[in-house]
């Protein structure tokens, strides 16, 4: 290389066989050119950074009673996990809503999705959360559904990433919000109150 140009950064190696920071898991990150490396962490019984594996996905298909044609509501996308298994058992011809307040996952979690193959005819993704089930139907054009699905709580991208403020296991500030662009963080929350209150 020339004098003038400046050499490139180098990438930050993978340091060795099980990196314990979030931020080092870059393999992790990226599961389409790690597939390798994913499916070891998986078949280890771990979850990937930054991603998250649904559980009691055939039980909650089976509440759901779920026939090709279904038109639902999964009031929280999270990682998509749920919603591409009942994707598969609504098509051809069913419809599923999906609702997540996560501006950080949701764009990620919509691109999956399309990855896999399901369109706007069958998939439209809305950014609100799950108390905005009736104006999201609303805007959707629909007056009813065969079903709603709803997984509560956080999940494992939210755990695992420090900066979201939910890491009961690595250090990094207390937010604690689904949706960090509203509200008062907990530490926030928490700078307001007393013990009294």
């Amino acid at each position: 290389m020339s004098e003038e140009t400046p050499r490139p950064p180098r990438r930050k190696r993978y340091s060795g066989k099980n990196p314990r920071r979030f931020e080092d898991k870059y393999k992790e990150h990226d599961p389409v050119r790690y597939s390798e490396t994913v499916a070891k962490v998986i078949a280890s019984g771990k979850t990937p950074a930054g991603s998250h594996i649904p559980i009691l996905v055939n039980e909650c298909l089976a509440a759901l009673s779920l026939r090709p044609g279904m038109v639902g509501v999964d009031a929280t996308l999270g990682y998509g996990g749920h919603a591409t298994r009942i994707l598969e058992k609504i098509s051809p011809a069913g419809k599923l809503i999906g609702l997540d307040v996560d501006p950080l996952e949701f764009p990620k979690t919509v691109t999956r999705i399309r990855a896999a193959g399901y369109s706007d005819e069958c998939f439209t993704a809305i950014r609100s959360n799950y108390a905005g089930i009736a104006k999201a139907l609303a805007e959707c054009g629909l007056a009813e559904v065969d079903f709603v699905f709803a997984d509560l709580g956080c999940s494992s991208m939210q755990f695992d990433d420090p900066s979201r403020g939910f890491s009961f296991k690595t250090a990094g500030p207390l937010d604690m919000r689904m949706n960090p662009d509203r509200g008062l963080s907990a530490a926030e929350w928490l700078a307001k109150v007393s013990t009294e209150n």
